[in-house]
């Protein structure tokens, strides 16, 4: 027991020890997880502000912050930036809450943070860069796995005290101190770790497993199978699937990590690969521009499309950069990597969602005379005339495609002063996208409850923003989940049993629990028509009860 508690000790006063050692990262933490107290006590007035996307910005930032506070101590001057850059979160809040989600911008800000976090503050050959790299992974995971465990610790004595006792603790009991070793403990660890300089040892053991025995041989045999399929589309004279680009993609990245541990491992068993691969690499790269124009060729550029062009380029360039002795440096990759992102995410015109916009309205003014009545899209379109035109209903996939991107990404203002009237894409609008929903050349003729008027929201007054929750549908109900995993359930509707039962009007369209209520614009009934679903749902909107 007395070496529990000298242990404890011990932790406290390295505890102490790094906030005073890292002063300003600590005060990061604090008020990171002041604002989600904050937010998590008053969270019924908060519901249409993202504020969950804002503190995805917290690793970003406090990777910042501890990167100039690194600097600083080799060049004094950039004191006053280290502490001027803790002053972000007030910037970052206010665009998480009151403009938009963040989407593609935050996926890059992790990339920038990573790289930022291995660079180094000065030139680096490669044996010393990828032992910097190694060394800040393996620290730095380390610290989130023994903050892992500590939050798995406290999360199993509280599910045990309400086991045990029959206590009932809210998801706050879980949720705060999870948050605060999330936000103060594992980072002011993962900072104490990172300042660590001392070398690994060469031929680490875990190294050595994951490249020699693992990644580089699978990197082999993917090369035969890239070849075997470049074979098979020369034989059959065909071009390659676009999806191909995504997986050339990540066959470069994974072989330059690996040939930047290369210099670490004690047994380089596999040296003659990584010196192959410049050579090796010509015919994929050829697959990846090929797959990557075509698919932009068919649906147009879209920011996901246009990173993929970006990456495209820079696995070429650093492909080329590894064939000279004097350009083969991993450092000055990743640096090249990071600028790219930086340059193509936060200057506006050049982003790669600019580019995106840009693209789709290209693809949707084309055909916009063939699909647009009075300037609005329209509520009930005459399928049977949209299926008798090739060219008709082709131009209904284009303006959809592109519509719902535009919508998604350009917001309704800019949106109407580019083509007008907002408008409303027809809620069964699904059915272009897949003739096999249809048989025997018959459309079906779904029963479509429309809702006509104002619904009585009986207490469920607060709107939960689409972004706080996920929704699926099978064949007989649609549920909300609160994420992605199909954890949490949060209101699960029966659509058929309530289509069974003989509902009319808004009885067909609400549904609710003791906590929240969803109401759809419209649900289709297709049963005992010729597709092959039992029924599609138009806009769900989900509410809560104000608490």
């Amino acid at each position: 027991m007395s070496r529990f508690v000298e242990g404890l000790k011990g932790e406290g006063r390295d505890f102490v020890r790094s906030i005073k050692e890292f002063p300003v990262e600590a005060l990061l933490g604090a008020v990171y997880f002041i604002i989600f107290l904050f937010w998590k006590r008053i969270d019924a007035h908060l519901e249409d502000a993202n504020m969950s996307s804002f503190f995805l910005w917290f690793v970003p930032q406090y990777v910042l912050v501890f990167v100039l506070h690194r600097l600083s101590k080799r060049r004094p001057a950039l004191k006053v930036v280290y502490i001027l850059s803790w002053f972000l979160w007030i910037p970052l809040l206010f665009f998480c809450t009151r403009l938009s989600s963040p989407d593609w911008t935050i996926a890059v800000s992790y990339l920038l943070a990573a790289i930022l976090l291995v660079a180094g503050d000065r030139r680096l050959d490669n044996e010393a860069f990828g032992q910097g790299v190694f060394r800040t992974v393996a620290r730095v995971g380390i610290c989130f796995l023994v903050g892992g465990l500590i939050m798995l610790v406290i999360s199993a004595i509280i599910a045990s005290v309400n086991f045990l006792f029959g206590q009932k603790l809210g998801d706050r009991w879980f949720e705060i101190p999870n948050a605060f070793i999330a936000m103060n403990v594992i980072p002011l660890l993962c900072c104490r770790a990172a300042s660590d300089g001392r070398p690994v040892q060469k031929g680490a053991g875990l190294l050595n497993t994951v490249v020699n025995g693992i990644l580089s041989p699978a990197l082999i045999v993917y090369t035969a199978i890239l070849y075997a399929y470049i074979i098979r589309i020369l034989v059959r004279w065909e071009l390659p699937d676009g999806g191909v680009a995504y997986m050339v993609t990540a066959f470069i990245g994974v072989a330059l990590v690996c040939c930047m541990c290369q210099p670490l491992l004690e047994k380089r068993s596999f040296d003659w690969f990584y010196k192959a691969l410049p050579a090796l690499a010509v015919l994929p790269l050829a697959l990846l521009w090929i797959g990557a124009v075509r698919r932009i060729g068919q649906y147009g550029l879209t920011e996901a499309r246009f990173y993929l062009i970006l990456l495209a380029a820079l696995m070429t360039l650093f492909t080329a950069m590894l064939a000279g002795s004097r350009t083969r440096s991993f450092q000055r990759m990743a640096i090249i990597l990071a600028a790219a992102g930086a340059l193509f995410t936060y200057i506006p015109g050049i982003r790669a969602k600019d580019f995106g916009i840009r693209s789709q309205q290209k693809r949707l003014e084309a055909v916009l005379p063939q699909v647009i009545e009075n300037g609005r899209f329209p509520e009930d379109p005459d399928y049977r005339a949209i299926f008798a035109d090739d060219n008709s209903l082709e131009a209904w996939r284009t303006a959809e495609s592109s519509w719902r991107y535009l919508k998604d990404n350009m917001g309704k203002e800019r949106f109407e002063g580019a083509f007008g009237r907002y408008g409303q894409m027809p809620a069964n609008s699904w059915i272009l996208a897949d003739e096999s929903h249809w048989s025997d050349s018959r459309l079906p003729e779904p029963v479509i409850h429309r809702l006509d008027g104002p619904v009585d929201l009986q207490g469920y007054t607060t709107l939960v923003p689409s972004a706080q929750y996920y929704y699926y549908e099978d064949d007989k109900e649609a549920v909300f989940y609160l994420d992605d995993t199909k954890g949490e359930e949060l209101l699960r509707c029966g659509i058929v049993e309530r289509l069974d039962s003989g509902a009319e009007g808004d009885d067909v369209l609400t549904f609710r629990n003791d906590r929240y209520m969803a109401v759809f614009n419209s649900i289709m009934d297709f049963r005992g028509s010729t597709a092959d679903v039992a029924f599609r749902t138009g806009t769900a909107i989900l509410f809560k009860k104000t608490e």
